[in-house]
């Protein structure tokens, strides 16, 4: 007797591996798609960072030149008022002219940046302290060279000085706005990659837990229905086997199996199965 259980090797272990590898596949691609867009994003968002920052810098790298001109006008303005020496008084004075200069380039420069509503506040209280502490310094100056050392010495101090450290604290204060506003980027930046970088490991991990969701809930329905197939089989084979009438399966010219029914009726024999490949 020979009967033959094809659900051991047949297609429908083929089926289960093929699906679930499917399965498996799909969610690697989404998942490489959602890493891949997350990435973009950080590419994106770090671009964004980079060009506020430098925007930002060009500000308070201005900044810094109208402060450091502002405090060579106060220095060199001092030195003009304590110095006897004609010849040394007109090299301060072109020290003086210079920074003057410097401020003025450096302060229109910053009015053609994009400013905030801050920033436009700030310069704009920059420009009435130093349109009063202009007249003061000018003062000073005339002074000296009318030859009323004195008097424009006590000028500058209880004047003109006063006026100039009220530009120079105004400066340094749009100074420390850009700077914070330069923390206060990177702090964003910062949260925004922590977040793009958290939701690419909980996007990959529920894909994760979906895709094996899926794959146990595709395994469970082929091996209910192999299961079910199975057991037909089995008992196909119970009643092949209790037939009292010969029965003989054939696959074209071969004979694929048959029961005890028919091995007595033909005599077939281990001999004959080996000669004719039963």
């Amino acid at each position: 007797m020979k009967f033959n259980l094809p659900f051991d090797k047949g297609p429908v272990t083929a089926v289960i591996y093929r699906q679930l590898s499917l399965v498996f596949l799909l969610f690697l691609v989404l998942i490489m798609a959602a890493i891949m867009m997350s990435i973009n994003g950080l590419n994106k968002i770090n671009e964004q960072t980079q060009y506020i920052i430098e925007v930002n810098n060009t500000k308070l790298r201005l900044a810094r030149t109208m402060l450091e001109a502002l405090q060579t006008r106060r220095y060199s303005l001092f030195i003009y008022a304590h110095l006897d020496d004609e010849f040394g008084r007109h090299d301060v004075w072109e020290v003086f002219h210079h920074a003057a200069s410097d401020y003025m380039k450096a302060r229109e420069m910053m009015r053609k940046q994009t400013l905030s509503d801050e920033q436009n506040s700030e310069l704009g209280r920059l420009d009435e302290l130093t349109a009063l502490g202009q007249p003061m310094q000018l003062a000073v100056i005339e002074m000296v060279d009318y030859g009323e050392i004195e008097e424009a010495r006590r000028n500058l101090i209880e004047q003109a000085r006063q006026a100039q450290d009220l530009v120079i604290e105004q400066i340094r204060s749009i100074v420390q706005i850009q700077k914070n506003n330069n923390q206060i980027e990177l702090s964003k930046a910062s949260h925004a990659h922590g977040a793009t970088i958290r939701n690419i490991i909980l996007d990959g991990f529920l894909m994760l837990v979906t895709g094996l969701l899926l794959a146990y809930g595709i395994s469970r329905s082929i091996t209910k229905k192999s299961g079910e197939i199975e057991y037909q089989q089995r008992k196909f084979k119970s009643l092949f086997e209790a037939s009292h009438d010969a029965v003989i399966l054939t696959n074209g010219w071969q004979i694929t199996e048959y029961n005890e029914a028919a091995e007595r009726l033909f005599l077939i024999s281990a001999v004959r199965q080996d000669e004719y490949g039963f």
